[in-house]
């Protein structure tokens, strides 16, 4: 795997497959260079950062098509729409961002298997996830803003991992029986109440 501190260059960089990017001090933001874009085949980018990401440089994404795993934990700003063009990209870790919502354009990303939002305390609304068949690990622990669920997510019969399923407070069509999930037990929480009680399907 090719590591990229933040002002050095490897050679290269067009043949590189799997890469991460990490600060050169701890206190500062990790910058992505732009020699990396020559990786045109990239399949996973891993951008690990201790004081957050300020800004996500586009670049990622129109330049990036072929990532399969990208890691952008602590995003202090809305992902761009163009996230859309990853269309190849199974794992997508936004863990401990500052945004209050995500782009719509996520719902197009139909090979993604693995969405972690874990401490994504500002997120609101999460975009419509119906057409995301595959996903199997949605992670939305500690998202205490998010008031429900999209009602899609119904759809999602290979899901494995949702710590917590809420209730909208107007619930006049969820039923516990409509969830089709195979190998998923549910933390049912009703946003008015923050009643939670177990389900099995």
């Amino acid at each position: 795997m090719l590591v990229l501190e933040q002002g050095l260059v490897q050679q290269s960089l067009g043949q590189v497959r799997h890469g991460s990017v990490s600060p050169e001090y701890s206190y500062r933001p990790p910058l992505i260079p732009e020699a990396l874009c020559q990786s045109k085949h990239l399949r996973t980018l891993l951008v690990f950062s201790e004081g957050g990401l300020p800004t996500v440089p586009t670049h990622i994404f129109s330049g990036f098509v072929y990532l399969r795993a990208l890691k952008l934990s602590g995003c202090h700003t809305e992902l761009p729409e163009s996230i859309a063009e990853l269309s190849l990209l199974r794992y997508l870790d936004l863990s401990n961002s500052h945004f209050h919502s995500l782009p719509f354009a996520i719902s197009s990303l139909r090979s993604l298997q693995v969405l972690n939002l874990l401490g994504c305390y500002n997120l609101k609304v999460l975009p419509p996830l119906s057409r995301i068949t595959g996903l199997r690990h949605l992670d939305i622990s500690g998202c205490e803003a998010l008031t429900e669920i999209p009602y899609g997510i119904r759809n999602l019969v290979y899901l494995q991992t949702l710590p917590i399923y809420i209730v909208p407070k107007n619930p006049s069509r969820f039923r516990v029986r409509d969830l089709r999930f195979k190998n998923l037990q549910l933390n049912i929480q009703t946003d008015a109440s923050h009643f939670s009680r177990k389900e099995s399907n």
